[in-house]
């Protein structure tokens, strides 16, 4: 890739790291470590990471673009807290 393409393409992206974090920490409750062991840190990251890919893959997929940028507490709130209506 030509070196100005590249800092195109970098500075294009600049703040989606932070998002990204932020997302995690906040949505999927990797702010805090459960554990001072190394291993169990180790597989609560890779289950959180996992966690993102699906709740990623959900958004893109399942729901629709209007979903696609929303994050898990709007999902949350809008789809999975809804009221079901008892029919007799």
């Amino acid at each position: 890739m030509p070196g100005d393409a590249l800092i195109r393409w970098h500075r294009e992206r600049c703040g989606m790291s932070e998002k990204a974090h932020a997302v995690m920490k906040g949505d999927l409750a990797s702010g805090k470590m459960p554990s001072a062991l190394f291993g169990v840190n180790a597989a609560w990251w890779a289950i959180m990471i996992i966690a993102m890919i699906l709740n990623t893959t959900m958004k893109r997929l399942v729901l629709g673009a209007q979903w696609a940028t929303r994050r898990m507490k709007a999902i949350r709130v809008h789809l999975i807290a809804l009221r079901g209506q008892v029919m007799k």
